[in-house]
């Protein structure tokens, strides 16, 4: 979903994250009469990414778990809009439909 459609359909706020080598930055936006308005913005330290990639798994996942207590804190219904951003050319995206049959 771009932008414009979360104007449009979605709910009042919308999460982005953004996981770089040195700190977690969060940024709240809310939905104003269909144009997107800054609600709040924080930075978390984290040391568990290097160039992009993943080098101490439990560093990321407790600094994105402070991040996301956080934004439910400041808004609780924009924990089901939420954009990521890792900035690597090591990732890959798989755009799918459907269901997976897991055995």
């Amino acid at each position: 979903m771009v932008l414009k459609d979360w104007l449009k359909f979605s709910a009042a706020h919308l999460i982005g994250l953004d996981l770089g080598t040195g700190s977690l930055k969060v940024i709240i936006a809310e939905n104003r009469n269909g144009r997107p308005a800054l609600h709040t913005v924080f930075k978390q330290p984290m040391s568990g990414l290097r160039k992009g990639a993943i080098v101490d798994l439990a560093e990321v996942s407790a600094a994105l778990a402070r991040a996301l207590t956080e934004a439910r804190k400041m808004s609780k219904t924009g924990t089901g809009n939420i954009y990521i951003n890792i900035g690597t050319h090591q990732s890959r995206v798989q755009n799918s439909k459907g269901i997976v049959a897991v055995s």
